[in-house]
């Protein structure tokens, strides 16, 4: 019996624990983001995904790409997840030899992302400290002149643009207020996975794709999750209509 790592992990501290005759995924959350130590983050994340887990649960649609949950100790912030073996997230999609081309997972992703906010009954899931997290990171820090990252010299002159466009600026203000739930929007809530993006999705080698991290996920309004996920295929040069 022994401890590997399994997979580069981004928020959270992530284990393979070997157990004989099979594996499990162990999960924990710690106060900070696991890759990047001097980012506080709220340790209760877990929470939330065990949650996730418990509503989803039922659903064959929704449970066939997740991988089941085992359990979670929540005194010391960790879930225990099957192990859906060797795998890589689907980062490859930001590649350029990608671009303009259909992905097969594409389709099965975004119809497990329509299931999710279809099928689901809302039950208040807030998840108010790491939206407070995610909200920094996606709608202020970005238009900050004076948020300490540093920018690739050729990406320049188009952050300038980007600092000196007042009605975008104002127009990232007003969707964070709706994603922080400060400012109404018109539709009705639905169950969100909050971090729909490659990152997210574990290829699987026979069993195709499954979706993972769930620790962002909130109740809110669907084109949230359908707007990460048209961002980073837009980074990524693919054209969401073609997927379909």
């Amino acid at each position: 019996q022994c401890l590997t790592i399994a997979g580069e992990g981004n928020m959270n501290r992530t284990l393979r624990a070997h157990l004989g005759t099979r594996s499990v995924i162990l999960k924990q959350s710690l106060a900070y983001v696991a890759r990047y130590p001097d980012i506080p983050a709220p340790i209760e994340r877990l929470d939330t995904e065990a949650r996730f887990y418990a509503l989803t649960a039922r659903d064959d649609q929704l449970s066939q790409r997740m991988p089941a949950l085992i359990g979670y100790h929540r005194p010391s912030h960790m879930l225990c997840l099957e192990d859906l073996g060797s795998g890589s997230d689907r980062a490859d999609l930001y590649e350029m030899g990608t671009r303009n081309a259909r992905d097969p997972d594409l389709p099965l992703l975004i119809a497990w992302l329509s299931r999710l906010h279809e099928a689901i009954p809302a039950q208040g899931l807030a998840n108010m400290n790491m939206r407070a997290l995610n909200h920094a990171h996606i709608f202020d820090i970005p238009l900050r002149s004076d948020n300490g990252v540093e920018i690739a010299a050729e990406l320049r002159s188009f952050q300038a643009e980007l600092l000196s466009d007042d009605a975008l600026r104002g127009t990232a203000e007003r969707l964070g207020e709706i994603y922080l739930g400060s400012r109404a929007h018109v539709s009705t809530p639905v169950l969100l996975h909050g971090d729909f993006y490659p990152g997210s999705w574990l290829r699987t080698g026979n069993d195709g794709v499954a979706v993972i991290d769930f620790e962002f996920a909130f109740e809110g309004p669907s084109e949230y999750d359908y707007g990460i996920l048209q961002a980073h295929l837009t980074f990524a040069g693919i054209s969401l209509a073609d997927q379909q």
